[in-house]
């Protein structure tokens, strides 16, 4: 892994991903495994909404719907976190709100153990990564839906 992660492999597979027609586990997880090796991160993680703490950090940043970059340790943010979410604030991170359209599908979640400078060229790419990890849940919601729909007919 060089400093700077491949974007257009990156995009490829994330893409290759998302319209192929294996399980959305099985995309999410393998999209997850494309971006930790692009960015050498020690954790990258998809937060589904259900594991979020009402009133903890995440929350609020879901609220807001903006991404969330920290480069060095905050301390005041060990204020702000719910002690569940103690094990993310790491020297560097990134936590970017998955939505489709209005509803909170997740938090994408990058973690690394050293502190690391996100140039913009890679804000820019884990937020295409996030817009369509975001459309991947979207479009497996809806088949699941036409599916039920479908079958009840």
């Amino acid at each position: 892994m060089s400093d700077h992660p491949d974007a257009y492999g990156l995009l490829k597979s994330i893409i290759d991903l998302s319209v192929s027609s294996i399980p959305i586990k099985a995309k999410l997880d393998q999209m997850l495994q494309s971006i930790s090796e692009a960015f050498g991160s020690d954790q990258c993680l998809l937060l589904r909404r259900e594991k979020i703490v009402e009133n903890g950090l995440l929350s609020r940043l879901a609220l807001e719907k903006k991404p969330f970059w920290i480069e060095e340790e905050s301390f005041l943010l060990e204020e702000k976190a719910h002690p569940k979410e103690k094990d993310l604030l790491r020297p560097s991170f990134a936590c970017l709100p998955l939505y489709d359209k209005t509803t909170l599908q997740g938090i994408l979640y990058l973690g690394f153990s050293k502190k690391r400078k996100f140039s913009s060229q890679e804000m820019d790419l884990l937020l295409l990564v996030a817009k369509e990890m975001g459309e991947a849940i979207r479009t497996a919601h809806l088949l699941q839906r036409g599916e039920e729909t479908f079958s009840e007919l």
